[in-house]
């Protein structure tokens, strides 16, 4: 593809759809990575959809590391911009009350098309999403609005970092895990925080995987 064409394509359909054949991915894919609707991209691909939602325009930009005014035809993208094969796709980012419906907002299509997102590798588990650290109970390994990657399908190990739902406060906390045994305690960074033992009602929803200082 070279810099002319792109200079050619006056709009989103047009670009959107030089983009999917400049990178090798179908709009069905892009979908999967950006986590929305298929028809979505399918349409705007299409030109169907002549007026975009901003959220969907801000990830497929986000995707494609280009601006959302490049994506609407209004800049150029240049060669460097598309020189490089995408290899992200986007997770939510959910609040702590809902960190146990992971499943549901994943695969809730309505949800993602809404939510907030932020990029991770495309090769990474598909099923992660992203949570704001609040609170000190772990600082200052954790900082207040730092990022948490979580894999909610990776087995919790001892020292792991996990997220954990304790059953009695019905809270959804980040602590990490000790093993002792056939026990599970849960420590806090901050000894203001008094550990916690897991009993059956407890369960650890994921793993952190990933932390992050701000939004990439």
């Amino acid at each position: 593809m070279t810099k002319y064409a792109f200079q050619q394509a006056h709009t989103v359909s047009d670009v959107l759809t030089r983009l999917l054949k400049e990178h090798k991915i179908t709009s069905a894919k892009l979908a999967e990575r950006i986590s929305t609707p298929r028809a979505t991209i399918t349409n705007i691909a299409k030109g169907r959809t002549t007026d975009p939602r901003i959220s969907t325009l801000e990830a497929i930009a986000s995707y494609f590391d280009i601006s959302v005014d490049q994506l609407l035809g209004k800049e150029t993208i240049s060669q460097q911009n598309i020189a490089d094969t995408v290899t992200q796709r986007l997770i939510p980012v959910i609040t702590w009350e809902k960190a146990t419906q992971w499943q549901q907002i994943i695969e809730d299509a309505t949800l993602q098309e809404t939510s907030e997102k932020i990029p991770v590798d495309a090769e990474l588990e598909k099923n992660q999403f992203a949570l704001k650290v609040s609170g000190d109970a772990m600082w200052p390994q954790f900082q207040e609005d730092g990022i948490l990657i979580v894999d909610p399908e990776k087995p919790a190990k001892n020292r792991d970092f996990v997220v954990a739902h304790i059953h009695k406060t019905n809270e959804t906390i980040l602590r990490q895990l000790y093993t002792e045994g056939q026990k599970q305690i849960l420590k806090a960074a901050n000894s203001a925080f008094p550990s916690i033992t897991m009993n059956d009602s407890d369960t650890i929803v994921g793993v952190v995987v990933q932390t992050r200082n701000e939004y990439d």
